[in-house]
């Protein structure tokens, strides 16, 4: 027989906000980085492009918020379905 322990968090709704920080923080810190390294290859007379994986990234993430997107409806479907079915 497993035996579950819950512990209480301390800190809540902290938590979540936190994490919200955190990758903000690192989204923000990325983009400037990017954004140095694109000035410096255009300053110093170069051209600069996007490596495929950068790309491939991009696309990934565009490809999951839609996805998101689409389970949302399908929940929202779904609840107004069963709301219907019961009344």
């Amino acid at each position: 027989m497993a035996v579950i322990v819950v512990l209480p968090v301390p800190f809540g709704n902290v938590l979540p906000a936190l994490a919200l920080m955190a990758s903000l923080l690192t989204l923000g810190s990325n983009v400037w980085m990017l954004g140095r390294v694109a000035k410096q290859a255009v300053q110093s007379g170069g051209s600069f492009e996007m490596p495929l994986a950068w790309i491939v990234m991009a696309a990934l993430a565009q490809t999951r918020r839609w996805a998101a997107v689409n389970l949302g409806l399908g929940l929202l479907v779904l609840l107004v379905t069963l709301l219907r079915w019961t009344a």
